[in-house]
Parts: structure tokens; sequence; C-alpha cells
């Protein structure tokens, strides 16, 4: 088991934020992407988003969402993307929108720790939370990736996160 370089947990929400090395198939249902974003860390420098074609992301979209920070600031920024399954797991299309603009004062009470040191030390993280589907009877866990981008190879400028949902019964 390779074991994560941070933990944190929040309520029913777990963080676990790995080495950039961590083997690619450790990660599961996103080892392809994990390692595709490894392949493009050359001489361990951060990946840009230009270093992805919208053809190799065709079949991860409807699972992500594209962060591009704002300059000076390494929690806030604009989702450029918030793929279907965000949609479904939030309730709402953030496409367009400012992060501190929609994330609750209390939500960002968990999650800024985790983004900081996420987007500070170039990590990929990993999250694994449960939560109501529409019918409010049954659940899903979902199981999210977080890999950082950076335009010049070394300061965080977007991240990009991956929300895998499965259907699961009542969390006990």
């Amino acid at each position: 088991m390779t074991e994560p370089v941070h933990t944190m947990n929040v309520g029913e929400e777990k963080f676990y934020l790995y080495d950039p090395d961590t083997p690619a198939n450790f990660f599961g249902p996103y080892e392809p992407f994990v390692q595709l974003w490894q392949t493009k860390r050359t001489d361990k420098r951060l990946p840009g988003w230009k270093d992805f074609t919208f053809e190799v992301l065709i079949p991860w979209v409807g699972k992500m969402a594209l962060v591009d920070l704002l300059p000076g600031d390494i929690i806030d920024g604009t989702y450029r993307l918030f793929g279907a399954d965000w949609v479904k797991i939030s309730k709402i299309d953030l496409t367009g929108k400012r992060y501190t603009d929609v994330i609750t004062d209390n939500m960002r009470a968990v999650m800024d720790p985790y983004h900081k040191t996420l987007l500070n030390e170039g990590l990929i993280g990993r999250r694994v939370t449960t939560s109501y589907l529409e019918d409010r009877m049954s659940f899903y866990k979902v199981d999210m990736l977080d890999v950082v981008l950076s335009d010049n190879g070394n300061t965080a400028t977007q991240y990009l996160g991956f929300a895998n949902i499965i259907k699961d019964k009542r969390p006990s």
C-alpha cells in the first residue's frame, strides 16, 4: 500500500495527498489519467493545461472540473469547466463561477487546507465522500482525484479535479 504524504479527515470526508511520483496503478479508475499527467511532468516540473489535447481528455470531460487560479491567490479561481458528474454531485453548474463566490465559508474551512497543501506542494489529491441522491433515500460515494497544473512548470495556475460517482447503500 502506498502511504499518503498528508491525510486529513473532516467529518465524513477523507482527504489524502500523495507524492506526484506515486505509481499510477495505485489510483484505480484514474490510472490512465495519472499516467498521462506523470508523463507530462518533465524534469519534475508540473504540466500545464496546454500540454493536454482535448482529444486525449474526451473520455474524462464529464468527470472533470478545471479551475483557473487567480494570480497571487493559491485558493481562489474560476471554474473553466465543470463536468456533468460534478454538476450531479453539487446540483449546480459552476462553469464560469468564482470559487469564493459559490463555496460557503463552512465548506471553505474544510477545503482550503487541502487545496493549499495540494497546490503549494504539487501533489496528487484524493478525496472520498458520501452524499444523497435526488430521492434523498439513496446515497452515492464519490471518489475524487485532483492534480496540479502550471503555466511555468513551478507555480500552480490551475488544478484539475475528477469525480467518480459510485452508487452506494446508506452509509454506516
